[in-house]
């Protein structure tokens, strides 16, 4: 990440203080849970998912590391939250947590009984920088983190991992088929834990091929690339065109799929040849559609709270398989965030024209999102999203601090050498194009 100066650094505290409040707000000081959404008028919702704890432990750590609380406070915080995990209704076989949660109890709510590769996964990453960050409960945390068992996704005949299904009911089983999405994180802390075997991360598509008809968006062009065998398996490293780039695209075109996992996992350093290349094309793709092909004057489309109520999928449809999310206008900050490491001075820019041209930034951070067409703002805090802002600043300001705490020598040694096998067709050479 290129180096920040004084001011930038300055500000980045600023925000990690202001979301850090809602946070805290949005915590159930008995159970140690946090509620999924913190309304402008202080009231919460009463249910939780797995993720949203996930995104509160880690931001515990970034919390006490950037001195926004002391050491015993976060112990303290800490412990609350992990008694509270220990005692989750879950999948007695395989350990993994059901989605959601009544926040004030931890009793699982009636109705819900999906469980989910993506959201057990980000518990699952949070459990394991506890455990490797915070000695005094670094033992309940690893105890939780050995007892999640992520093979009970796993599809042999596919080499993928479904996203989420119901428990006795494998038929249930979806699946997002791409590399590219947040459900690679699953997939890494299967392989590195030796309950998934390394040709999984293989088993994704790096693009629907062009025979794939049954999903080919019309008016997007024909995937191009060449194939490559990775331990056994035919990858077709394919890409789309979008601008004047080539990219290799997530589902939806969101940066909540394409960056996220590289808040934890430094896949541009473990591929050189792959993520190190495609992870800023995502976020100039990102920059292009905001401010040159819809105009808005602003960028950053992920999922997120939706200015009118309720939650949507957000993106650039260009850089997404399928037709890809639209952008609809609405812009989150945590997508800024999440650029934060590819391009620090565009992101801190379009971060400051958010705060000073919508009514969306107080003392507790930034809003979920706003319409940018209309200055309707989301009033309303998200867990994940707030989450996702703290590991960004975190990093940020603390030298890649959750990075380091989660490439453990031994995740490093299994899942660096892995991820360095391939190379994307982001700039192929000319005679390996079809």
């Amino acid at each position: 990440m290129p180096a920040l100066g004084s001011e930038q650094k300055a500000t980045l505290l600023r925000y990690a203080a202001g979301t850090w409040s809602s946070l805290a707000a949005l915590t159930d000081p008995g159970s140690g849970l946090p509620a999924d959404k913190l309304y402008r008028d202080g009231t919460t919702d009463i249910e939780t998912s797995i993720s949203n704890i996930g995104a509160y432990l880690w931001s515990v750590l970034v919390a006490a590391r950037l001195g926004l609380l002391s050491r015993k406070e976060a112990i303290s915080r800490l412990e609350a939250t992990l008694g509270s995990v220990a005692d989750l209704e879950r999948h007695r076989e395989t350990g993994q947590f059901y989605n959601w949660y009544d926040h004030r109890t931890g009793v699982k709510i009636a109705g819900n009984p999906v469980i989910s590769s993506v959201d057990n996964a980000w518990l699952a990453t949070a459990l394991h920088l506890v455990a490797q960050s915070v000695p005094e409960v670094a033992g309940k945390a690893a105890a939780l983190f050995e007892s999640m068992n992520f093979a009970c996704y796993y599809q042999s005949s596919l080499r993928q991992i479904a996203v989420a299904y119901l428990p006795g009911d494998p038929t249930l089983m979806r699946h997002y088929d791409t590399i590219v999405s947040e459900s690679r994180m699953a997939t890494y802390l299967g392989i590195a834990t030796g309950q998934l075997p390394r040709e999984a991360y293989f088993g994704p598509r790096r693009v629907f091929p062009e025979d794939y008809e049954r999903i080919r968006p019309e008016g997007k062009g024909k995937p191009l690339g060449f194939s490559q065998n990775h331990l056994g398996v035919e990858v077709f490293e394919g890409s789309y065109a979008y601008a004047d780039m080539r990219i290799v695209p997530s589902f939806g075109g969101s940066m909540f799929e394409a960056l996220m996992p590289a808040l934890f996992v430094p896949e541009d350093r473990w591929g050189p040849k792959s993520w190190a290349i495609n992870h800023p094309l995502t976020v100039r793709a990102q920059i292009y559609h905001g401010l040159v092909e819809v105009g808005y004057g602003y960028w950053g489309f992920s999922p997120c709270a939706t200015p009118q109520g309720g939650y949507s999928a957000y993106g650039v449809a260009g850089i997404g398989m399928c037709d890809g999310y639209p952008s609809a206008g609405v812009v989150t900050p945590h997508a800024s965030f999440l650029a934060l490491r590819w391009l620090p001075e565009a992101a801190l820019a379009n971060l400051a024209r958010l705060e000073h041209d919508f009514a969306m930034y107080d003392r507790r951070g930034f809003c979920d999102s706003v319409d940018v067409r209309t200055g309707c703002v989301a009033e309303v805090y998200l867990t994940l999203d707030q989450g996702i802002i703290m590991a960004a600043i975190g990093n940020a300001l603390r030298r890649d601090m959750l990075r380091h705490a989660f490439a453990t020598p031994a995740f490093r040694a299994i899942l660096g050498p892995l991820i360095a096998l391939e190379r994307f067709n982001v700039e192929p050479p000319a005679d390996q194009m079809r």
